[in-house]
């Protein structure tokens, strides 16, 4: 019998390698290579951040004898503990300070910003009594001019007391009209300077929430990566454990991934409380 013209046997291991081979063929290339992606991404990553770490440290002397300078730059901000090496504290520690310190630096000159208002506001009050004090001048030289007149003219006291009633009746109008300026203008002024400060302590809320946001979602993520990567190993023997075996860098990427986000988020976490704490 030749044994070229007998078909093969179908069995079910046959049917079982033609479905993977199926299951296999109809996969996207995220799906066939999303680990290695991954595992690209992060190991690209890693180089980057190693060359921005040798050149730092190539420029490390130079950088340190301008640090007043570069200390706030955003390529050297990360690095801050390794650039000036402190004996004090730990390098995170100053890195962590370093940041604090720039960041207080930016805050005080948004606070310039918005106090301008009110530095204007203070020279339109100065102003204001400035001119209540030439009225308050005039209204004595008034008063005097009209008692000179009084003692030497008796027969014009009735038009004198008409000119009196008119210039105080000026003095009066003017005075109202000025406190009711310098009034409005110190209410806006406050109302301005409230607003802004309870819009700033807002604004550090919700980023504190956000990053504690974001912190959860990577972690749900993570999560359902290894519990993907169980189901795949532990359910369908002997077929998952290969599948389960190109699945397993997607976990570990993305636990690497989580780990390096979360110290970053936690640094601006502990930022962003102490500046809440300081606005209470």
């Amino acid at each position: 019998m030749d044994s070229t013209s007998a078909p093969a046997p179908i069995t079910p291991i046959t049917q079982i390698f033609d479905k993977v081979n199926e299951i296999y063929i109809r996969k996207t290339y995220l799906e066939r290579y999303g680990g290695s992606v991954i595992f690209a991404i992060f190991a690209i990553l890693l180089v980057i951040f190693y060359f921005i770490y040798l050149n730092i440290q190539n420029n490390k002397e130079i950088v340190k004898k301008d640090w007043a300078t570069n200390k706030c730059n955003p390529l050297y901000m990360p690095f801050a503990g390794a650039i000036m090496d402190p004996t004090d504290m730990s390098k995170t520690e100053y890195t962590i300070q370093n940041f604090s310190e720039c960041s207080e630096t930016i805050l005080k000159d948004i606070l310039q910003v918005a106090l301008a208002p009110l530095e204007a506001a203070s020279i339109l009050l100065a102003a204001s009594i400035s001119i209540l004090t030439g009225i308050s001048t005039s209204l004595m030289g008034a008063i005097l001019n009209f008692r000179l007149n009084f003692k030497t003219e008796t027969k014009k006291t009735s038009s004198i007391q008409s000119e009196f009633a008119a210039i105080l009746t000026k003095i009066i109008t003017k005075s109202r009209a000025a406190l009711s300026k310098g009034e409005g203008i110190l209410a806006t002024i406050l109302f301005i300077f409230f607003s802004a400060y309870k819009a700033g302590a807002s604004v550090f809320h919700v980023i504190l929430f956000g990053e504690a946001m974001i912190l959860l979602a990577m972690f749900g993520a993570l999560i359902a990566a290894w519990v993907i990567w169980l189901f795949l190993a532990w359910l369908f023997p002997p077929i998952g454990w290969a599948i389960a075996a190109g699945y397993i860098w997607v976990p570990i990427g993305l636990s690497v991934i989580y780990v390096a986000c979360m110290i970053m988020v936690l640094v601006l976490v502990i930022f962003t409380a102490s500046i809440i704490e300081k606005t209470r």
